[in-house]
């Protein structure tokens, strides 16, 4: 997914805990802010990244910071676009071979 392109409508769980460990005990109205802050731009941390598939930031616990989603549900659903998006253009190149000849 293309960085530019806007968030999906719910945060993956990864996302989701990321901002929760940000915001706990806070009001609403102190919230706020900070998940704007935190969506708009990530913080300096390397390890904090942008989810592939929901775009929200997540902190990568993985040993070498090499995580793209911020979680499985994230990663499944990332992987299933992947098969249908290629699914959908093979047959679509399958379809423009056939009627060249």
């Amino acid at each position: 997914m293309n960085p530019t392109q806007t968030h999906r409508l719910n945060p993956g769980s990864g996302a989701e805990a990321f901002a929760r460990e940000r915001v706990d005990g806070l009001t609403r109205k102190q919230a706020t802010p900070i998940v704007r802050e935190l969506i708009a731009e990530l913080p300096a941390d390397k390890r904090v990244k942008r989810c592939d598939y929901c775009r929200y930031p997540f902190y990568d616990v993985s040993l070498r910071n090499t995580r793209r989603t911020c979680c499985d549900e994230c990663n499944n659903m990332e992987r299933l676009e992947d098969v249908v998006f290629n699914e959908i253009v093979f047959e679509r190149h399958d379809h423009l071979c056939f009627r060249r000849f």
